[in-house]
């Protein structure tokens, strides 16, 4: 069989691992050699000398398309997408296509696949950074809340006490139950906001780390991207942030009773 040659310079590709007679296929799926691709470089991109098409190259050489198993003398440039396929090894190159085990089926190329792949990352990882975004709003929402809850807490308290130390002896059990109340209120609007500050700081930081395990995805080759596959984070989505509203201040609105003090105050 006839071993193809680079379009370009007419040299036999190689069939060694490394070199600069390895086969590359571009986007535009013509193939050149890895040595006139190196000459042809310029700003991390590839343009064809046929069709003019552009081909963005990779900083790591390694990410081009792997040789085709069956046919090393080629690049597995495809990925087949036919439904019924039984073989093993889902990446093809053109010989597959035409002569082997993927005559006919559909097919895809590898780098395009890929794309779609990191265009779904990079979509989840801006999801979780949205996410994290709101968390820290809400999150500085409600540390305001509580800060501000504690003031009113403070006038309120200010205020019975003012109040009560006209009629002191006589009220005194009035105003410690309208004091604890008040408190208790006020204790449990910063237990529900502050459970709600500790749910988000957590929540922060577990996307942190699913970006970083997405990130360790995305940054995959496309083979060790495509065998891989996509694994979704364990939470994903929009952060209901309706969720985290501060707690509702009026219930530490209090009704003092009415006392006819001596002066007729």
């Amino acid at each position: 069989m006839q071993v193809p040659k680079c379009e370009i310079c007419d040299d036999d590709f190689s069939s060694e691992e490394d070199g600069d007679h390895n086969p590359r296929n571009l986007k535009c799926s013509h193939t050149l050699c890895e040595g006139c691709i190196k000459k042809l470089l310029k700003n991390g991109r590839v343009v064809c000398p046929f069709c003019r098409e552009p081909t963005e190259v990779p900083k790591n050489w390694d990410n081009f398309p792997p040789k085709c198993v069956e046919h090393p003398y080629n690049v597995a440039e495809f990925a087949c997408i036919e439904s019924n396929c039984s073989s093993k090894n889902k990446l093809m190159c053109q010989t597959c296509e035409e002569f082997g085990a993927h005559k006919g089926h559909a097919k895809e190329l590898l780098i395009t696949k890929t794309d779609k792949f990191r265009k779904k990352l990079e979509f989840w990882i801006n999801q979780l950074k949205l996410n994290i975004q709101n968390c820290t709003v809400k999150k500085n929402e409600l540390e305001e809340a509580v800060v501000k809850s504690e003031q009113l807490l403070n006038i309120k308290v200010k205020k019975i006490k003012n109040h009560f130390d006209k009629i002191r002896q006589s009220v005194d059990k009035k105003e410690k139950g309208i004091i604890d109340e008040t408190t208790a209120e006020a204790t449990r609007i910063q237990k529900f906001n502050n459970e709600k500050i500790t749910y988000l700081i957590d929540l922060q930081a577990r996307h942190v780390k699913d970006i970083e395990a997405i990130e360790k995805q995305k940054n995959m080759t496309d083979i060790d991207l495509y065998n891989t596959g996509i694994d979704l984070p364990c939470f994903f989505g929009h952060l209901n942030i309706e969720v985290f509203r501060p707690a509702d201040t009026k219930e530490m609105d209090i009704k003092l009773p009415n006392f006819k003090f001596e002066d007729g105050s």
